[in-house]
């Protein structure tokens, strides 16, 4: 964890450092005339008692003294701001990029997880970095040179009304565990929350035909007031510790004004100077209080960085390109393939070999693991990867990374995001469509633009983007499809197999249907899952 966070904290500042450099010296700056400002407001105020014409050049100074110190707190705010949303963007392409490439680790991790560590939790991190960690920064700066400054101006004033100090950073050490606890609880919750508002909304249609709106309503109140009630709970803790914060605080001050009256008084310090030590007693407890904000910020963050350790600190563990190198597959072979999850047995006992030109269809009824066959042959799941082998090597030993690049996989469920048809189908890719697919895309204009979720399109249409998406690349040695005829009409499913028959000439092609009898003609070897 500690390792982490130094890792973390070294990338960012030296992604960012030029940025990072003009704010901190800009800061630096405007710290030392804060603190410079109570000394010549006490000798303007020495110089009016004395009726001096000083009092004229010190309020100059004083004037241009703060001009200049909230000028340069704007700009040290402008090229913190600027660095701490490009480091918000590094933050959130290093948390993605890791979940995409960790795929075994993150493959059933939870929507709401994924979307909280991309937004709250960047987010949370941001924040303590600007304004928290930068004004914690700025703060201890002027504490130190006020307590200096003040120590200069008048010793014992200062000495004895700090005293309270002890005690504020006493409850620290009391305060803190409670506040890490809460805040995890919070986005754990907030987690919870995200994923299922998501499955609320995408059931939406569901929830209004049948005339279940005010169920969906119900259950969406009772996750928003689950987390509402984590969050109240650490918002109250906070608020609640700073009563006796305050105490203190107030104490000090009051120490400062009686101790000072009471110099004023015996005639041991000038008035100037009374003035002067109550500014920086003010500067001292001010500063002290944001300590305290920062510290709870501290706190939230180190929920955080618990979090997102668990992705960050462990990302060459599930890399992909660890392993063998294929450069073709001649067989693949499943051989008393069994697989358990949450002590039910999924797969048992299963095995068939696929050779070049050889389509393997895999039936069954609903729920007997066909998708959990074809999740284990693309090796989503670990510890099983000795049954299944490529040209004679277990799968668990071969570079995923080379094994994907002769593979191909159409998954039962759809998947298309926000851009061209072409887009959705190339990945990125120049590639030219031959012309099976164009005419299974017949009637969809490849830049045509899918809006979110595809909602522009209809369940057939976002199916036959999918097939095409699988079949346009050619240098594929096997293709895996799963339900590959679902929403479409005779017509589709005709072209689909057409196009199955002209890859199977020289590929392994794994099917899995409900329907096996569409492509009874090309011979298939059932594999039957009961």
């Amino acid at each position: 964890m500690r390792m982490f966070k130094k890792n973390f904290l070294y990338i960012s500042f030296k992604n960012f450092q030029s940025k990072f450099f003009a704010g901190f010296s800009l800061l630096i700056l405007n710290t030392i005339l804060t603190v410079f400002i109570p000394v010549l407001i006490r000798n303007l105020i020495n110089s009016v008692i004395l009726l001096e014409n000083k009092m004229w050049v010190y309020s100059a100074f004083i004037f241009i003294s703060v001009f200049i110190r909230e000028a340069l707190m704007f700009g040290a705010s402008y090229y913190f701001e600027i660095a701490v949303r490009s480091l918000s963007e590094f933050i959130r392409n290093k948390i993605f990029s890791t979940i995409q490439i960790n795929y075994r680790k993150f493959n059933h991790a939870k929507t709401g997880a994924i979307l909280t560590y991309l937004d709250t939790d960047t987010h949370m991190l941001g924040e303590f970095i600007y304004p928290t960690a930068v004004l914690f920064l700025r703060d201890l700066l002027v504490f130190i040179f006020a307590l200096i400054v003040g120590l200069y101006l008048n010793f014992k004033i200062i000495i004895e009304s700090t005293v309270p100090l002890f005690l504020f950073f006493l409850m620290f050490r009391i305060i803190n565990p409670r506040i890490r606890r809460l805040t995890s609880l919070m986005l754990e919750s907030k987690t919870d929350f995200i994923a299922r508002v998501k499955e609320l909304i995408e059931s939406r249609e569901v929830f209004a035909v049948f005339l279940k709106q005010k169920f969906s309503i119900k259950m969406f109140k009772n996750f928003n007031k689950n987390f509402t009630e984590n969050d109240i709970n650490r918002i109250k803790t906070i608020i609640l510790s700073n009563f006796p914060l305050t105490f203190f605080f107030n104490s000090g001050f009051v120490i400062a004004i009686l101790l000072g009256a009471y110099f004023l008084k015996r005639g041991e310090i000038k008035v100037g100077t009374f003035f002067a030590v109550l500014i920086i007693v003010e500067y001292i407890y001010n500063s002290s209080k944001r300590f305290w904000d920062f510290n709870v910020h501290l706190q939230e963050v180190k929920a955080v960085f618990n979090r997102l350790e668990r992705i960050l600190e462990n990302r060459s563990i599930y890399k992909l390109d660890i392993g063998l190198g294929i450069n073709s597959i001649k067989i693949l072979e499943v051989k008393d393939l069994t697989l358990k999850y949450d002590g039910k047995v999924l797969l048992e006992n299963i095995n068939f070999t696929a050779r070049p030109s050889e389509l393997v269809v895999i039936t069954g009824k609903s729920g007997v693991g066909k998708t959990s066959l074809i999740r284990a042959i693309l090796g989503l799941y670990e510890g099983i990867e000795d049954s299944i082998s490529i040209n004679g090597i277990p799968l668990g030993k071969i570079s995923l990374e080379k094994y994907y690049r002769l593979v191909s996989y159409l998954p039962q469920r759809n998947y298309v995001f926000n851009g061209t048809v072409y887009e959705n189908i190339t990945l990125g890719d120049n590639i030219s469509i031959e012309n099976e697919i164009l005419e299974i895309l017949s009637g969809i204009p490849l830049q045509k633009n899918i809006q979110e979720g595809g909602r522009n399109l209809s369940g057939g249409e976002i199916r036959r983007i999918m097939i095409a998406r699988t079949f346009v690349k050619n240098d594929i040695d096997m293709y895996i499809l799963d339900e590959p005829f679902i929403n479409l009409d005779w017509n589709n499913i005709d072209k689909i197999i057409t196009l199955i028959k002209k890859k199977l000439e020289d590929r392994i092609i794994i099917l899995v249907t409900h329907t096996p009898e569409f492509v009874g003609d090309l011979s298939p070897k059932l594999v039957k899952i009961i």
